[in-house]
């Protein structure tokens, strides 16, 4: 238990001085806060249709076509320059996506999870018109619509 919890925690059972009254609430809202902050983010990875072996997986498809499909899905760059880097980083609607550019055609690209209540609908929408599936990195199970 953190060090802000512990006097959360001690001034409510103390109910006087800095945690009572209108500090109180200030005090929740703070403590909701840190709370939100250290959720654990949620990391999926896309995978491209089965190959023609099993076990297989096609490519995404190239790296060009790859950030202008996302593009398409309010999904893109935050503006840096991505020129020469190892990782482009793509930001969306609950979502943010890293795509590797040593590699093109695009074999992955991960998936990181910002907010759940408006993630699900990008992904399951991109999923569909392109036949990619999400593997989960914790269970290992692959997702497809």
């Amino acid at each position: 238990m953190s060090v802000v919890f512990k006097l959360i925690a001690r001034g409510r059972a103390e109910g006087s001085g800095l945690f009572s009254g209108v500090f109180h609430k200030r005090i929740d809202a703070t403590a909701a806060l840190l709370l939100s902050v250290s959720k654990k983010r949620r990391t999926l990875v896309l995978v491209g249709p089965e190959g023609r072996a099993p076990g297989e997986n096609a490519p995404l498809g190239k790296l060009r076509e790859v950030r202008d499909l996302f593009a398409n899905y309010n999904t893109m760059t935050d503006g840096s320059p991505t020129e020469g880097q190892p990782l482009i980083r793509l930001h969306g609607p609950g979502i943010a996506i890293e795509l590797s550019t040593s590699n093109d055609p695009v074999t992955q690209a991960m998936c990181h999870i910002t907010d759940e209540t408006i993630a699900w609908g990008v992904l399951e929408r991109v999923c569909r018109a392109t036949k990619w599936r999400l593997m989960d990195m914790e269970t290992g199970r692959l997702m497809g619509w």
